[in-house]
């Protein structure tokens, strides 16, 4: 792994068209929206936070870094929840 990070594979440098990814997913991320609106510190009080939520569905968070590049790809998806298995 580290030789990869470092541009090589079986000791031998990697060319210029060759692409290390590390990627990783992050499913069913509890998304929540808040019931007010935050509202900013002034003269004398902190900042409110609302503390009660409604839920706003699940997202799945994927996310790709090209190590060599140094440069980072994500996105979020909507999660509708598991989709039924069809039947044989």
């Amino acid at each position: 792994m580290l030789e990869l990070y470092e541009g090589l594979w079986r000791g031998k440098k990697l060319g210029a068209g060759d692409f290390v990814i590390s990627a990783d997913e992050k499913t069913s991320i509890q998304a929540r929206r808040r019931i007010y609106p935050t509202l900013p510190t002034t003269a004398g009080r902190a900042m409110r936070v609302e503390h009660e939520y409604e839920r706003a569905g699940a997202w799945a968070y994927l996310a790709a870094w090209d190590v060599r590049r140094a440069k980072i790809f994500a996105r979020c998806e909507p999660r509708p929840g598991s989709l039924p298995s069809s039947a044989s």
